[in-house]
């Protein structure tokens, strides 16, 4: 069953601010922040072509996740709650953590919290998550380290021919075109 947030929401395993995230007083938390993190990083390192509907195979594999569940709970534990650059990691239920913008719309989250819910940074992108190459950090850290000039998500005056009809779409982003021009050829 899927969850549904309301502004009745209360999380079944919430956060303890009076006591740190390797506290006994969270361990809970921490399991199933651990769990919730697993699941993430298995998504991201998935062929680009398996995330996102419409974008054909490539041929390119995923990345390797050689990582386990105890490592980074550890990982987690070792942050002690601070991002990489010094900001404060949030620590808010799952739920919100899962559905930003619903939990935003419904005052159980702030956009600042949202910049600041934890995340798992690979520190070097051609290696795999293993270990000695993630690092825990907010989602704000974690985009905002792999922006720079040369390379953009958004894409400029794109020239799309789908069953004889060409339109130009502008500022779109690669998820954006592969999903709008799959939902078209079909």
């Amino acid at each position: 069953m899927a969850l549904t947030l309301t502004k009745n929401y209360r999380a079944r395993c919430p956060f303890n601010p009076s006591f740190g995230i390797g506290d006994d007083e969270n361990s809970m938390y921490l399991d199933s922040l651990a769990k919730w993190h697993m699941l993430r990083i298995k998504q991201s390192a998935k062929p680009y072509h398996e995330k996102h509907l419409g974008v054909a195979d490539n041929g390119k594999r995923g990345k390797v996740v050689a990582v386990t569940h105890e490592e980074i709970k550890q990982l987690i534990i070792d942050a002690n709650g601070v991002s990489p650059d010094g900001t404060k990691i949030y620590f808010g239920s799952l739920g919100c953590l899962n559905n930003p913008s619903r939990a935003i719309a419904l005052g159980l989250m702030t956009s600042d919290e949202n910049s600041r819910k934890p995340s798992f940074d690979r520190i070097d992108s051609d290696k795999p998550y293993i270990k000695d190459n993630l690092q825990h950090t907010t989602k704000g850290y974690n985009i905002g380290k792999g922006s720079d000039d040369s390379y953009s998500t958004v894409s400029q005056n794109i020239k799309v021919r789908v069953k004889n009809i060409e339109f130009i779409i502008d500022n779109c982003s690669p998820q954006f075109l592969a999903h709008y021009t799959q939902s078209l050829a079909n």
